[in-house]
């Protein structure tokens, strides 16, 4: 197997995760409407596993993925890399699994030293922080918000944010959750000069 194709395979998929996978810089101004907070742990683990799997498929995974095989199948085409099918079926598989792959090592991580993650609701977006950590994704970049096995799902090309089901106690505040999510994420796509219409 060539160097060249290894370097390709290894600069796109770098790219891709500094892109889509890093964490933002948590610059919470605005008052929390709704906060939850729960215990990531071992315990939890092939739960938070199989949440995390889940905002990934529905999410820019899938779509990422295609994007960045079809990126290194041209620049070995732009630069004369023969490949092989094995070669080409190993490429596509990268790909495909990497964003999998980063989600179990961040759910390993973020078990392995448990911490209690809190995930606020604003007018300004959805944020989940710890003490050390946090991420806030403006509704305006939050594409869908999924309620699925009691989870809740914030899907975004950002990586999204995901609530699993053991953080709710039970099913009513679930649906409040996800009531004024939904609500503040309506709202929020409406257009200023409508609001002032609406307010007038």
């Amino acid at each position: 197997m060539r160097c060249e194709f290894l370097l390709i395979a290894f600069v796109l998929n770098w790219c891709s995760s500094r892109i889509f996978f890093r964490e933002g810089k948590l610059n919470y101004s605005a008052i929390p409407v709704y906060e939850i907070s729960y215990r990531k742990d071992e315990a939890h683990a092939k739960e938070l596993l199989a949440c995390r799997s889940y905002l990934i498929f529905q999410g820019p995974g899938p779509a990422l993925s295609l994007l960045l095989f079809a990126l290194a199948m041209g620049a070995c085409y732009l630069f004369k890399i023969p490949l092989t099918l094995i070669q080409q079926l190993f490429l596509a598989a990268w790909f495909l699994c990497t964003p999998y792959i980063k989600g179990a090592v961040d759910v390993w991580r973020s078990t392995r030293t448990p911490e209690t993650f809190k995930t606020a609701l604003s007018a300004r977006g959805v944020s989940d922080e710890t003490a050390k950590r946090g991420a806030i994704i403006p509704w305006s970049l939050i594409s869908s918000i999924k309620a699925e096995g009691g989870s809740v799902y914030f899907v975004s090309w950002l990586g999204g944010v995901v609530v699993p089901a053991y953080a709710f106690p039970n099913q009513a505040v679930t649906q409040e959750f996800v009531g004024i999510a939904q609500k503040l994420w309506t709202e929020s796509r409406i257009p200023k000069k409508k609001k002032r219409l609406v307010q007038r």
